[in-house]
């Protein structure tokens, strides 16, 4: 199951959070990432959560965050352990 919530600011996309576990929705991860990020406002965020490659239970957010952030040339930024960060340059 996904979910994505928004925190909105006037006219911006600021923050999101977005949560994809299974490894069958990882395409769909990584379209829906890119949607996202098209349009995220310079110096929004997205986090991705379970984006840890040792929990069994959620093998594909970590693969979608990491092949998304090849896609788009981006580092990755695993916080928490699990949080995978995505920054939009200002």
């Amino acid at each position: 199951m996904q979910s994505v919530k928004w925190v909105l600011y006037p006219e911006k996309e600021v923050v999101c959070t977005f949560d994809s576990s299974r490894y069958t929705y990882v395409r769909r991860t990584i379209i829906g990432l890119a949607n996202i990020y098209g349009g995220l406002s310079a110096g929004g965020c997205i986090v991705v959560d379970d984006c840890d490659p040792h929990h069994t239970h959620c093998d594909g957010a970590d693969q979608a965050y990491k092949e998304f952030m090849a896609e788009m040339n981006l580092a990755t930024v695993v916080l928490f352990k699990k949080l995978g960060a995505v920054r939009k340059p200002s």
